[in-house]
């Protein structure tokens, strides 16, 4: 039997288009699934990551944004698709609207991307095309040289702007499937090809097709109750009762406040894996806002490599169907908040004030896709989480009696801020922000096991649900495997989150036999204690 191995992550590959000695830029060719690996990404082909001197001298194509399927999965959520190559492809039509700026400094690098269409002015002869209805850009030398000289992104945004209302003024051309190539004489829109049709007209006339939403409408959920937003919860989250329950309330009076009433938020503090991503996410799936986790220590400055806030802001809007109403209501999850302070980030000092921004409810005013907006995030529902291990750490008193105190998860919520600050995550100034906190406990194996088997977002009964549907095959799990699942997680100090990722690897082999393999049909598939060891010991009866 012929098994893949699983790819785990995506990445968006650059063409390299050298300039000078010190100075390249990187245009997006193609999205790949793979792997990284030290500095190399492997998928059919190895290519090096484009992170130092060495790989950016030598090689034509680099890789650059690595992101792993489940965190596309999570930017993308929106979608409400598992649909990987779907995903893939929408990644990749945002991201090749940008190209990279890359300078040499001795042996270090330094990157910059700017978004095409929003560069402003046409310097010198200019060629936009489409290839493979993938649109591009290539910039002479004249015009690169005067923008790597500007040291501020938004004097390269205003320096441009011609530009991007040179092409507007004669047409649609993000909008349109039919061009494939613009070139432009000092400024002015010379010959368009359309489907090679070459029109030599300063104003020509281009058929384009009508805008399709990229999503469906996702109305908010107004006839909800306290009791119905803990019931969905709890029948997904297990093992927090009380910390559900807050958050379920905490959440409905959020949703129900009028124009003068306040906005709670929530600082959720508990080990990696509990449930904390997962509860926030199927709260926002109840209520049926925009939801946006944001990776904390990752968040970058507007106009910098990255993900901005005003990125997430927009990926709100998107998910409102450009109902800023609707946005105004999003629900955004700040996660790995703890990590701030260990951030290696050269904008690590800017990002506490960022997100200080966003708690005060700040109205933010950004560009996207030729369009303004404004967005004010006074009315968000906006959650930090984080597993904060240090403070759960034992304190040690020296003296004549020497002893040793573990702090349990039954603090109080005023402790629990207290020790954030003296084991300096970071200070008082974001803490105070934030009303209520909500602590969630390890999880025991007990719970771990209702979680597999009982859970509406289990793994391993969304596959049983889906062969059963797909295949007419019953997934019978034997208790040996489910016990040698846990007693891993158990040896390895694994969180639950990794259970799921077990599971889907025990069942890789199996899997490709259902699809291919027609004789399967109306049987069972039995996984056993050996399967969870070798996928290939599975047996269908």
């Amino acid at each position: 039997m012929r098994y893949v191995n699983p790819l785990e992550e995506v990445a968006i590959r650059y063409r390299k288009v050298k300039i000078n000695n010190n100075t390249y830029v990187l245009i997006p060719s193609g999205v790949l699934q793979g792997y990284s690996f030290d500095e190399e990404f492997l998928s059919k082909v190895k290519y090096k990551l484009a992170t130092n001197k060495e790989s950016l001298l030598k090689e034509k194509y680099l890789i650059d944004g690595v992101m792993s399927l489940d965190d596309l999965q999570i930017k993308y959520s929106y979608y409400d698709t598992d649909e990987i190559d779907f995903l893939c492809d929408y990644y990749f039509n945002e991201e090749s609207n940008n190209i990279i700026i890359v300078q040499v400094d001795g042996d270090k690098i330094r990157k910059r991307k700017v978004s095409i269409p929003e560069i402003d002015k046409f310097v010198g002869n200019e060629v936009y095309e489409r290839q493979k209805g993938i649109p591009s850009v290539v910039l002479n030398e004249e015009s690169l040289s005067q923008l790597l000289e500007m040291e501020d992104i938004s004097a390269i945004k205003a320096r441009l702007q011609a530009l991007k209302r040179s092409i507007e003024a004669y047409l649609e051309i993000e909008k349109s499937d039919y061009v494939t190539r613009i070139e432009v004489e000092d400024g002015k829109i010379v010959n368009i090809d359309t489907d090679a049709v070459v029109v030599d007209n300063p104003k020509p006339r281009i058929t384009t097709k009508k805008a399709v939403p990229l999503k469906k409408d996702k109305p908010i959920k107004s006839d909800f109750s306290v009791v119905g937003l803990e019931k969905y919860i709890k029948e997904r989250v297990f093992g927090h009762e009380e910390g559900i329950a807050t958050i379920a309330k905490t959440l409905y009076m959020n949703y129900t406040a009028e124009d003068d009433d306040d906005i709670e938020s929530i600082l959720l503090v508990g080990p990696t894996g509990t449930g904390k991503t997962e509860t926030i996410r199927v709260a926002s799936e109840y209520l049926s806002v925009p939801f946006r986790e944001i990776n904390s220590p990752n968040l970058v400055p507007q106009g910098i490599v990255g993900t901005s806030l005003e990125d997430i802001l927009y990926s709100l809007i998107l998910q409102a169907n450009y109902d800023i109403e609707v946005a105004l209501k999003s629900l955004i999850l700040a996660d790995e908040i703890d990590k701030l302070g260990d951030a290696k980030s050269d904008f690590k000092g800017d990002i506490p004030q960022i997100l200080l921004k966003l708690f005060d409810g700040y109205e933010f005013q950004f560009t996207k896709e030729h369009r303004e907006f404004s967005l004010d995030t006074s009315k968000m529902s906006k959650i930090c989480s984080g597993a904060f291990t240090r403070i759960f750490e034992p304190e040690v008193t020296v003296g004549f009696n020497k002893q040793t105190r573990q702090y349990n998860h039954d603090m109080a919520e005023d402790e629990v801020k207290d020790r954030i600050t003296e084991k300096e995550y970071f200070g008082i100034e974001i803490l105070d922000r934030i009303d209520l906190t909500v602590l969630y406990h390890e999880l025991d194996q007990e719970t771990k096991k209702r979680i597999l088997l009982e859970s509406k977002i289990s793994k391993y009964l969304k596959k049983k649900r889906r062969y059963a549907r797909q295949f007419n095959v019953e997934l019978v799990a034997e208790d040996s495997y489910i016990e040698e699942l846990f007693a891993i997680l158990r040896d390895k100090r694994e969180s639950v989150r990794i259970l799921n990722n077990l599971v889907k690897k025990t069942l890789n082999i199996a899997e490709y036999e259902l699809c291919t393999n027609p004789n399967t049909r109306g049987k069972r598939l039995i996984l056993t204690k050996d399967t969870v060891h070798n996928p290939e010991n599975y047996t269908i009866i």
